[in-house]
């Protein structure tokens, strides 16, 4: 039985944060809800020139850069969200598109892309659809 799962992640933060005890005071919420009771030190922001398809295209490049991966064996590129960028074209093409003007055109041409909106569940939804074609598709395993 052929085991499928994470190999590698990457991901990509905002450098702007409040401290939470901050945005507590500014919403009349008592500080230690939020620290005590869901763990949360900072809230991080956007800077004015990020916005959800930087932080995607930063993750994917220093994945892309960690694993060394040939952008022509990559078969999908799925995003789980809560925020889309204008709530009519996927995250996942700008990625593509991204991608292609760093590493080279066309060479995800015969890439899936798809957004999975919904916070944490699209990114579950994202990672079970991914596991599902592995599975059926064995051969694109790099392992």
């Amino acid at each position: 039985m052929m085991k499928v799962g994470i190999d590698a992640i990457q991901l990509d933060i905002p450098k702007i944060y409040l401290p939470i005890s901050v945005l507590a005071e500014k919403r009349n919420i008592e500080a230690e809800k939020l620290t005590k009771g869901l763990g949360l030190q900072k809230m991080s922001f956007l800077d004015v020139y990020q916005d959800v398809i930087t932080l995607g295209a930063n993750a994917v490049v220093k994945l892309i850069e960690q694993e060394n991966l040939n952008l022509s064996e990559i078969a999908k590129i799925y995003v789980g969200t809560e925020s889309s960028i204008d709530s009519s074209k996927p995250i996942a093409s700008f990625l593509v598109s991204l991608m292609e003007q760093k590493f080279g055109a066309n060479r995800l041409q015969e890439c899936d892309v798809v957004d999975f909106t919904f916070a944490c569940i699209g990114g579950v939804d994202a990672m079970q659809n991914c596991i599902d074609f592995v599975k059926l598709n064995p051969s694109f395993c790099r392992y």
